[in-house]
């Protein structure tokens, strides 16, 4: 993804008219470079910056990745609701319900292929609130990642409520 534009910026601090231009672009891993350039009113070049931010970085609490939603689906051996699976690189991950939803306990599980799933973290949450749990020490496998999923017992909730999850 790559964005571009430009501001004109008046300064009365030196009764110049100066114009920034901004470059954003992404790169494979999730990096991102911007590129800030300030010029005069005349076109030349008074400074110019460049910020490179590397994915490998994790993200802020204010900057989450959406990874997607998943409504939930009956598991008769389970007993329970549970959402499909979805992989977090570690760090802080965020479980939101939507409106509607229904207020019950729902848990975080982490998925392992070899062994009995992991407990990650239950969470007692109303219509359009969110959880969010460290999950590091849940990467495991070639992969590297955890794979997580919620789980709910509460019969009110049903195959028309769903929850969003970020990473």
């Amino acid at each position: 993804m790559s964005t571009a534009g430009h501001m004109l910026l008046t300064s009365e601090i030196i009764s110049a008219k100066l114009l920034i231009d901004f470059q954003k672009s992404g790169n494979a891993t999730g990096g991102q470079t911007i590129v800030i350039k300030v010029r005069s009113a005349i076109g030349a070049t008074l400074a110019a910056i460049v910020v490179s931010i590397s994915g490998a970085t994790s993200a802020s609490a204010a900057d989450w990745d959406y990874l997607g939603n998943s409504y939930f689906q009956w598991n008769s051996t389970s007993g329970s609701y549970l959402t499909k699976k979805f992989q977090s690189a570690g760090g802080y991950f965020k479980i939101c319900t939507t409106y509607g939803t229904p207020t019950a306990t729902y848990t975080i599980w982490e998925h392992d292929p070899d062994n009995a799933d992991d407990w990650v973290g239950s969470y007692t949450l109303g219509s359009e609130a969110c959880a969010t749990h460290y999950v590091q020490s849940f990467v495991d496998g070639t992969n590297k990642r955890a794979e997580l999923y919620v789980e709910t017992k509460n019969g009110t909730v049903g195959a028309n409520d769903y929850i969003e999850f970020y990473d």
